[in-house]
């Protein structure tokens, strides 16, 4: 592997660590609570977070990927595109699942 892909694997490693360790352990905290609605948004929601936070981290590296391997990145440009719509989807719908976790979780 090349020097700079390592670097850039372990800046965004690291750079996504705290977020990824936070969704966890609020869903660790979620999944004490007392089985209800609020609970299964929320686990729903933050889970959702989790994964769409891995695959963001994940497709933030295949342009520095492709370029390690010889390929040419504009090939891959549209793909990259439609990923990262659908990630920003993916973060759209788990927000909005955390909000209405929230709402039914306060008394009103």
């Amino acid at each position: 592997m090349d020097d700079g892909f390592v670097m850039q694997l372990l800046t965004t490693v690291g750079f996504q660590l705290p977020i990824l360790i936070v969704l966890g352990a609020g869903l660790v905290l979620l999944a004490t609570r007392r089985p209800g609605r609020a609970r299964t948004l929320g686990l729903w929601g933050l889970s959702l977070l989790l994964l769409g936070g891995l695959c963001g981290t994940v497709t933030s590296l295949l342009p520095m990927w492709v370029i390690a391997q010889g390929g040419s990145f504009s090939s891959y440009a549209v793909w990259y595109g439609i990923l990262q719509a659908v990630f920003t989807l993916l973060h759209a719908v788990a927000m909005l699942l955390v909000v209405l976790a929230l709402r039914l979780a306060l008394p009103r």
